[in-house]
């Protein structure tokens, strides 16, 4: 009777010591996917902080545009603009203006 209980004993023992060898790996392979995991939330968080800083920037661009084009704009309507061409004894009156505002 005692040989059959410690047999029994042994047994038991086996399984647990099988299962906790078992459980020890499986918590290895999740400690590495949780590290990597982890990796590729601050990659993540990394490219989200340069996908708003590219955002910005083209919102930057996008409206120096508009006001590149807005003084190509002035510009044209200036450089047709009927005083352009006014002139007393032969001289012209906004070739001053014009070197000062050339850009």
């Amino acid at each position: 009777m005692l040989r059959a209980e410690l047999t029994r004993h042994g047994e038991h023992t086996h399984h647990i010591k099988a299962g906790h060898a078992w459980a020890t790996a499986e918590l290895s392979i999740l400690r590495e996917r949780f590290e990597a995991i982890e990796v590729l939330r601050e990659r993540n968080r990394a490219l989200e902080r340069r996908a708003a800083s590219a955002d910005e920037l083209g919102e930057t661009v996008v409206r120096l545009e508009g006001k590149v084009e807005a003084g190509r704009a002035e510009r044209e309507a200036w450089c047709v603009s009927p005083f352009i061409h006014f002139r007393i004894s032969g001289v012209n009156l906004t070739g001053g203006i014009r070197a000062r505002n050339a850009l």
